[in-house]
């Protein structure tokens, strides 16, 4: 504790290892310590982290863990890096090799990049790993290589309770998940996406289906790398990625009542610490609402002038696609990952996009039940003209002055309510049952 000099505010200093607690911890501790001071009551965790741990230990044995080995094995075929100026050992990646830089968007682009995902009901994740994919595709054309795949690790917060029923919204702890991700864009036009046109927009759904087919939002490769014993060693022998990106989130500066974030202290790491990846990349809205990129690198590996102009490219992509969603976007918009599980195996991309042309506004895909499909036949049969038997008309008689106007909003509401109000059956869904 240090009381502030000069009319500031006091400053309470709080060191905890990151071994200890992640960043999700430190928010929940802060706010917690903030309300106790204040008098306030907290509400106790619900489950722990040795629930958490019990729950992934036993995930790393089950049979829907162990039948995603194909899929890790399958990320790492027929990917390109990008060329090293030399090749660094796992041991001489040190912090004092780092070199480091930052890219920042000004407070209108953050904004505008914020509004941009739900245009194809996406994540920010999405669209910042869109970016980063045709990035790194144009870091290799630049070097006259052919196009590929690229292969990042992705770390997330790591809270992902699936199916195990554990709530750990109020935990401490480590939770930080670090698994890899295919970013694969070859087909796209990649001229025209960097102009903000439609490819953007193919790009940006062709990364959100990628990202939605990792199983178990990337859990289950911690689990069969380090829990299971039988799996460890074959996931252990696949490629470290040279890249590693985490979005961080929003900066909240303003924690509870007078409490507040100070500016980050100035810290230097370890020299000897050793890195995972050649290059790490860390976004994070800061507490000016700006997104700030942060790059470290291994600066024996990499010309300078190469991660220039990655991080100038990444801005630019990020651009191009906020760009693309919020003045341009593609008139079918939906993915395969945007339906019921129920209904995926009777579509494709093709047939969605002709669903989703026959209904715009497309909210969702349902099954018809057996007996909804055999009214549907039925009403198809009649020839025009004649009334449908199972057109049900229910018949009201009001009394008193009617209010046209608050009948139809009401009416207007109920229709919102209920997604069934809503139903339609194009042909091309009733084709397939749907």
């Amino acid at each position: 504790w240090a009381d502030g000099v000069g009319g500031e505010r006091p400053w309470l200093h709080l060191v905890i290892h990151h071994f200890a607690i992640d960043g999700v911890s430190w928010r929940i501790l802060v706010q917690d310590l903030a309300a106790l001071c204040n008098g306030e009551q907290i509400e106790a965790p619900v489950h722990t982290l040795q629930d958490w741990m019990d729950y992934q230990l036993a995930q790393s044995q089950h049979p829907g863990t162990l039948s995603q080995l194909p899929f890790w094995h399958g990320l790492s075929q027929d990917v390109g890096l990008l060329p090293v100026c030399r090749e660094v050992a796992a041991a001489d990646n040190t912090q004092a090799q780092a070199a480091y830089l930052t890219r920042s968007l000004s407070r209108i682009d953050t904004d505008a990049l914020l509004a941009a995902p739900a245009v194809y009901r996406a994540e920010i994740n999405d669209l910042l790993l869109t970016a980063l994919g045709m990035s790194l595709q144009r870091a290799r054309q630049t070097q006259g290589l052919a196009a590929a795949a690229s292969l990042i690790a992705l770390e997330g917060h790591g809270r992902e309770p699936g199916e195990s029923g554990l709530d750990l919204n109020r935990t401490l702890g480590w939770f930080t998940s670090l698994y890899p991700v295919r970013l694969d864009l070859r087909g796209i036009d990649a001229e025209e996406a960097w102009q903000g046109q439609a490819a953007a927009g193919h790009a940006l759904k062709s990364i959100k289906e990628q990202l939605r087919a990792i199983p178990d939002k990337g859990l289950g490769y911690g689990q069969l790398k380090e829990l299971n014993p039988d799996t460890a060693g074959k996931l252990g022998e696949l490629p470290t990625p040279q890249i590693a990106f985490n979005y961080l989130g929003r900066f909240e500066r303003q924690i509870e009542g007078s409490w507040s974030l100070a500016p980050t202290l100035p810290s230097d790491p370890d020299p000897q610490q050793r890195r995972l990846h050649l290059i790490d990349i860390n976004a994070i809205i800061d507490a000016d609402g700006c997104l700030a990129i942060h790059y470290s690198y291994a600066r024996e590996a990499f010309e300078e002038a190469t991660l220039d102009s990655l991080a100038d490219d990444f801005c630019l992509a990020l651009k191009a696609l906020t760009q693309h969603c919020l003045k341009s976007p593609l008139t079918q918009r939906l993915g395969l990952s945007d339906v019921p599980a129920s209904v995926r195996a009777q579509l494709d991309q093709r047939l969605l996009a002709q669903i989703e042309q026959a209904v715009p506004g497309l909210e969702t895909i349902v099954p018809l039940t057996p007996l909804q499909q055999g009214l549907l036949f039925e009403t198809q049969r009649l020839e025009p003209g004649v009334q449908d038997p199972y057109h049900v008309q229910c018949a009201l008689q009001l009394h008193g002055e009617l209010d046209e106007a608050r009948l139809e909003s009401a009416w207007r509401r109920l229709i919102a309510r209920h997604q069934v109000l809503r139903l339609q059956a194009p042909r091309a869904a009733r084709e397939q049952g749907l």
